[in-house]
């Protein structure tokens, strides 16, 4: 991670600054922590209000006549939210149903559970307008299909004129969804996809970094592992579904394997109509690969792949599937499969870091649109999308468009997932974000972060229970 002139940032310094902003700290010159930084602004200073006064007075039987120029600030209490202007308008599609719905299926619960949580504390304070204004965010089941998404998204830019777009679930929609956004000049923070495609453009910013970084940490953590606790670590094996979140996680994670001297001895794709993965799973068993790294987002297809390769006795000592968080995966697996895997958690409760809309809301959130942290991780991304969409009209001080792009580029802000800023030209992948996720491993069905140190919550299992 890089600062605003190129001086990398060590892990160490990103979790002091956000620690600091945990406890209620200053990130580029904007309070951190609690509630009140959003929703200020009840009573509100009106516009100076000056008069002339003449007073005429009898001294000594002499008329004396004064003038005096009086400046007075008004102060109003501004009405409540049904009595509003207008609305802060945010647009956003949602995979309810089709392929993807078992990683995002209640995020339109969680978007309108959120909407209502904040107009009931009164809103969104946006200074143009002297007072709070009402949130209201208008999505649409994209039914995990890259021609709808594109469809609704050219909606919300033009029937619905929403102020500003939180893009979908994965590369297959986001790839189109900020090609709309462009198109028709809509301030757009990407969620959950961060594929190069998606960056280098005038009103795109995204919520994570290149999505080809996934494994960044991972192998951090291995690297760590066999210095320090002589693992043996010398082979790896990588499968992926043939689509851009699936090919640039494997390629870069492939750089990061060899770059450390471990072996590549397997790299396998597969499409997402795939059901009998023998032919994989041969290959990788002549080769005994210490760690598998499957990826597509999917996710139930890892649990295929999982379950068909112990009836065929193959045995990796680490098995790495990059949806293994999600509760469908782990309950497709059984509790034996999925005892001992390692996986990756984008915004786990566990970190650290807090923000305007911080982890207590959140949590009500979660609990209105009746789903968990781990059960929907990725559901979390887009709900650090929507803290900076709202902190970009904050900043912004206006609903305009252009304003609201500008703030998006000039924000430094903590969010529940840490220190976030848009990466500026001439950055090759302009408007990509900061954060990354960390590597998780269940043990007893209970989940520990592993890296960074400053972070774990315990150390990693190697071999996994079930290759011993």
């Amino acid at each position: 991670m890089k600062g605003d002139k190129g001086k990398r940032i060590s892990r160490r310094d990103f979790l002091a600054v956000s620690s600091a902003a945990a406890a209620g700290g200053v990130v580029g010159g904007l309070v951190a922590g609690g509630l009140a930084g959003y929703f200020v602004g009840q009573s509100v200073a009106g516009p100076a209000r000056t008069e002339t006064v003449t007073k005429t007075t009898t001294v000594g039987g002499v008329t004396v006549t004064t003038t005096a120029v009086q400046t007075q600030t008004v102060t109003r209490t501004v009405g409540g939210l049904e009595d509003a202007p207008r609305k802060i308008k945010i647009g956003a599609t949602v995979s309810e149903t089709g392929i993807l719905t078992a990683s995002v299926g209640l995020l339109g619960k969680a978007y309108k559970a959120a909407e209502r949580l904040i107009n009931q504390a009164g809103g969104i304070y946006v200074e143009e307008y002297g007072r709070r204004l009402p949130v209201e965010i208008i999505y649409y089941d994209d039914k995990s299909d890259p021609a709808t998404t594109e469809r609704f998204y050219t909606r919300l830019a033009t029937e619905d004129q929403v102020d500003i777009m939180i893009g979908p679930f994965t590369a297959v929609n986001a790839i189109p969804a900020s090609a709309i956004a462009e198109r028709f000049g809509v301030p757009h923070i990407d969620g959950a996809a961060a594929e190069k495609p998606i960056f280098n453009k005038k009103w795109v910013v995204g919520c994570l970094d290149l999505v080809e970084k996934w494994l960044t940490a991972y192998f951090e953590m291995v690297d760590w592992y066999k210095e320090n606790k002589r693992y043996k670590i010398e082979t790896v094996a990588f499968a992926n579904s043939d689509e851009p979140f699936g090919n640039e996680v494997t390629d870069y994670g492939i750089k990061l394997a060899e770059a450390r001297g471990i072996s590549v001895v397997g790299v396998e794709k597969y499409t997402f109509d795939t059901t009998d993965f023998t032919p994989i799973i041969t290959k990788f068993k002549a080769v005994d690969p210490d760690v598998i790294i499957m990826t597509d987002p999917v996710g139930i297809l890892q649990a295929v792949f999982w379950k068909q390769a112990f009836e065929l006795g193959l045995r990796p000592r680490d098995f790495h599937p990059a949806f293994g968080l999600l509760k469908a995966v782990r309950d497709a697996m059984g509790p034996q499969l999925s005892d001992g895997i390692t996986s990756d958690d984008w915004v786990p409760p566990e970190l650290p870091y807090e923000s305007d809309l911080g982890k207590r809301f959140y949590e009500k959130v979660q609990a209105a649109a009746g789903y968990k942290h781990d059960e929907y991780p990725w559901q979390t991304i887009h709900y650090v999308c929507l803290e900076i969409a709202l902190k970009a009209v904050q900043v912004a001080g206006s609903l305009d468009k252009e304003k609201i792009r500008d703030a998006l580029y000039r924000m430094r802000i903590t969010t529940i997932g840490g220190l976030w800023h848009a990466a500026r030209p001439p950055d090759e992948f302009a408007g990509r974000g900061t954060i990354l996720p960390v590597p998780i491993q269940y043990i007893g069905g209970v989940k520990r972060v592993l890296w960074p140190p400053e972070l774990a919550t315990g150390e990693w299992v190697y071999p996994a229970p079930w290759a011993r």
